[in-house]
């Protein structure tokens, strides 16, 4: 497994963050390198209430427009299966995901959008508040290099810190502690009546972006679901919700992920 902090990440610990609406999984295949490049810099550039020009309102249908079809039957791996998987991740050595995270406890509702580009173990991180991704909406950049790592907030104040265990990907881009899974899922198979779940399953099934992962989740007491959706071949965590009933806590849904673009282009 690669050096990553294990912090708590239990299930139940998503329902305290509390987690929105169901997932749409979109795709990217048909727009060429350049076309992503250019769409993140009109994004970056002004999304406020400006109306949308006809090229972006092309992408944004082609977002809504392209679903991430399973092209085979799922097949379900086991947890050691599952360990060997995450063990290997990014797969993709440089990529640029941009994505929005979504939580809520039924009353207040909080929303992020991050764009992340990773080269190898060094990543720079951008946050946005909302779904609007602008210089009015900007409120953090971590820039880690594998040795230190540079927090800079949207008044342009930088702090300088070792990179460490204070600074996991997981937990800086929001997203859920892969090594929880494995564990859950292992537990699960050795004694499933013990398990604090009804139901846990992994599944791997073809796509035309390659291999998707899906986990799934169901709570034994509270009956909340969760269910996350990995590109396998590329390392990223694509889609992802937590449920009861009809509301929904947690949501990921990715706007765009490349993996033609590099760091430097990002802040440029």
């Amino acid at each position: 497994m690669p050096n990553r902090t294990k912090k708590p990440f239990s299930v139940a610990s998503v329902v305290l963050i509390a987690l929105i609406a169901a997932l749409l999984i979109f795709g990217l295949n048909r727009i060429p390198p350049d076309g992503l490049s250019n769409l993140l810099a009109k994004l970056i550039q002004g999304r406020d209430d400006t109306p949308l020009s006809p090229e972006q309102q092309a992408y944004e249908t082609l977002f809504a427009e392209m679903a991430l079809p399973e092209t085979a039957a799922p097949r379900p791996i086991d947890s050691l299966s599952l360990t060997e998987a995450f063990a290997q991740f990014a797969f993709a050595e440089d990529y640029r995901h941009l994505y929005t995270v979504s939580y809520t406890d039924g009353e207040r509702k909080l929303t992020r959008t991050v764009s992340l580009s990773r080269a190898g173990e060094a990543y720079e991180l951008i946050l946005f508040d909302g779904e609007k991704v602008n210089a009015s909406s900007l409120l953090q950049t971590v820039r880690h290099d594998g040795e230190t790592c540079v927090v800079e907030d949207s008044m342009g104040n930088e702090h300088l810190y070792l990179a460490g265990e204070d600074f996991p990907l997981a937990s800086v881009a929001m997203q859920p502690d892969p090594d929880t899974f494995c564990a859950l899922l292992e537990q699960y198979e050795t004694d499933p009546a013990a398990s604090p779940l009804s139901a846990c399953t992994a599944t791997v099934a073809d796509s035309d972006k390659g291999r998707v992962l899906t986990l799934r989740f169901t709570d034994r007491a509270s009956g909340r679901e969760e269910e996350y959706h990995y590109l396998l071949d590329y390392g990223i965590l694509y889609a992802a919700t937590t449920r009861m009933g009809e509301l929904v806590y947690y949501e990921l849904q990715t706007q765009a992920f490349s993996t033609d673009t590099e760091i430097s282009e990002e802040s440029e």
